[in-house]
């Protein structure tokens, strides 16, 4: 399948991703100010889809800003899967922003699962770690469609070198690599003379430890 790079496409996934992170930090300061139930109906807030200001003082702003903001996510992703589907050949990355759809829409339910059940202990967990599974698939379209990705990148082939090339660079290495490969390169007879050559030392050392031993 051949791949195309679209700037539109790439810079709103990287824009998606920045709003990813907002949601983050808009939900860390839910949790930080002690602010998750200040807000106890869903999907609505305090019984209207838009409060007034004057209802949101303390945590509740928190709460209703944490929902404006992952809304804002919802709406961005159902933008990019379209995106995606009309300008990308790849289908596995369409698939990929379908799933980011409906993993926005099942971390909204389980956001209002924890208000409705009251922080039940396993539901703010789960909808935690989902939050790392939606913004690790927004990440990845946003790498997938990136020029770097899709150009051609330069590959390592295999020449044919030896391990002495692959070394090359480190002295140590190659001061060992040398003294083995040139023990390799003798002749057989120069093998055989340095083998006998060794042993002979071996053994007149062998016989100068008995006559010490004796003495």
């Amino acid at each position: 399948m051949t791949k195309t790079y679209s700037a539109v496409v790439h810079r709103f996934a990287l824009f998606t991703v920045c709003w990813t992170i907002l949601l983050f930090v808009a939900g860390a300061l839910v949790t930080s100010k002690d602010a998750a139930l200040s807000v106890t109906d869903w999907p609505k807030s305090h019984g209207t889809w838009v409060p007034a200001l004057s209802m949101l003082q303390g945590g509740d702003l928190f709460e209703f800003s944490h929902r404006v903001v992952a809304g804002g996510l919802g709406l961005l992703t159902i933008a990019l899967a379209v995106l995606l589907w009309v300008k990308e050949k790849r289908p596995w990355l369409r698939w990929l922003g379908l799933i980011a759809v409906l993993g926005v829409a099942v971390q909204a339910i389980l956001g209002g699962q924890v208000v409705i059940r009251l922080l039940h202990y396993w539901l703010p967990v789960i909808h935690a770690c989902f939050a790392q599974i939606v913004f690790g698939a927004v990440l990845g379209i946003a790498v997938f469609t990136s020029k770097w990705w899709i150009s051609d990148q330069p590959q390592l082939e295999d020449n044919g070198r030896n391990a002495f090339d692959s070394f090359s660079g480190d002295p140590q290495r190659r001061r060992h690599l040398s003294a083995g490969d040139s023990w390799r390169r003798l002749p057989a007879q120069g093998n055989s003379d340095l083998a006998a050559h060794g042993g002979r030392h071996a053994g007149a050392r062998n016989g100068d430890l008995d006559s010490t031993h004796a003495a």
